[in-house]
């Protein structure tokens, strides 16, 4: 790394992802643990089970404690603020700390469960037809296909029990559109004048800064890597450190000035400039 001359270490990529996942769940069935989720493997799981995170998997209420921490109950979504000190007041006047809500529709309900549900590595049809009356398997059918074409999905009849895999070697391939059109397009309450790119989450936490400031977000549009011309794409398109990467570019040392900056539990955000020393060029950045 010192002699390529990067200050950091580079990003795993997904195939070196997925190849950690799946040695580790691995070494833990070769030692006698059964694999019970993306995230859990147990000793004997006839004597263990996780009732809260699958409950919540099933659509259960859960009721948020403290700063910044995520509820649902009664089919609505809700967040308390992600401050202190407003979070404080809210409880000490006796009311509720809710920073945000969003109720899904019945839907949206139904696509949430499913995805939370692929966290297990199975998904039961019968459970949907039965709760939502919508078969899965036909609803999702082309995002399905896709994961079964991979290798990464089986399909078994609405009877079958379902089969444990491990999905969660998968990695990436799970961020595809299970949404219906119009889920992209809800954004939450507490955005300052939001236009439609606020609504979409890769400009996140940018989107965050600019409502802070009463600022409308400019439309964006997503490309990928092979679709950034050059000479963007060399600069853009990498994993390894950004301002090395411009200062080897403009042949010119580069400085920082940070425009704005938050802390939310243990993240800290800011929206900086890199600015060539003596010039005029910027790249914004978010971090």
């Amino acid at each position: 790394m010192k002699a390529e001359g990067k200050l950091v270490a580079p990003v795993a990529d997904w195939e070196t992802k997925r190849g950690w996942v799946s040695y580790a769940f691995g070494e833990l069935e070769r030692a006698g643990y059964t694999v019970g989720s993306a995230y859990t493997a147990v000793k004997d799981p006839a004597r263990t089970h996780f009732v809260l995170s699958r409950s919540a998997l099933a659509g259960a209420d859960l009721l948020s404690l403290g700063v910044a921490s995520f509820g649902y109950v009664g089919g609505t979504h809700y967040q308390n603020h992600h401050d202190f000190e407003p979070y404080v007041a809210r409880v000490q006047a006796g009311e509720l700390p809710v920073y945000r809500a969003l109720t899904p529709n019945a839907e949206e309900r139904f696509i949430r469960e499913f995805i939370l549900q692929l966290k297990l590595g199975q998904v039961s049809r019968a459970y949907f037809q039965q709760k939502f009356d919508i078969e899965p398997a036909e609803h999702f059918a082309q995002p399905l296909q896709r994961l079964k074409d991979w290798g990464f999905l089986s399909i078994g009849g609405r009877s079958d029990p379902p089969q444990p895999r491990r999905l969660a070697a998968s990695g990436s391939a799970f961020c595809m559109n299970f949404s219906s059109p119009n889920i992209e397009t809800l954004a939450m309450p507490d955005r300052l004048s939001p236009s439609p790119a606020a609504a979409l989450p890769f400009v996140y936490p940018l989107d965050d800064f600019y409502a802070g400031a009463g600022l409308r977000l400019p439309n964006f549009e997503r490309l990928t890597g092979e679709q950034v011309p050059e000479p963007y794409r060399s600069l853009l398109v990498h994993e390894n450190d950004m301002t090395p990467t411009l200062q080897q570019f403009h042949r010119a040392n580069i400085h920082l000035k940070i425009l704005g900056r938050a802390q939310r539990d243990d993240f800290y955000f800011r929206e900086v400039v890199l600015q060539l020393d003596g010039g005029t060029n910027r790249w914004n950045s978010c971090q």
